[in-house]
C-alpha cells in the first residue's frame, strides 16, 4: 500500500523486529507495518477501527506486544 505519511513512530521489538505506525497525509488514517529481522515485512495495512489521527506513537513492550497511542485529527 502506497501513501504519504504525515506522522510516523517506530519501535524495536524484543525479537529484533521493527514496528511502524503512520498517519496518512490524506484522510489521516492509521497504518501499521512489521519489518522482521530477516528482512521480510507485512507491508502497511490500515488499522481496523482506528480514528483519523494527527499525532501517533508506538511502544514495544518486553512481552512482545505493542501499544499505539494517537490523538484525534480535527480540521482547523
Amino acid at each position: 500500500m502506497n501513501f504519504k505519511a504525515d506522522r510516523i513512530s517506530i519501535t524495536k521489538g524484543w525479537d529484533r523486529s521493527t514496528q511502524i505506525v503512520a498517519s496518512a497525509r490524506t484522510g489521516h488514517q492509521l497504518h501499521h507495518e512489521i519489518r522482521y529481522a530477516d528482512g521480510s515485512a507485512t507491508g502497511f495495512t490500515l488499522m481496523p477501527g482506528a480514528l483519523a489521527a494527527r499525532d501517533v506513537a508506538i511502544a514495544g513492550l518486553g512481552d512482545g506486544s505493542v501499544h499505539v497511542m494517537a490523538s484525534e485529527y480535527a480540521e482547523g
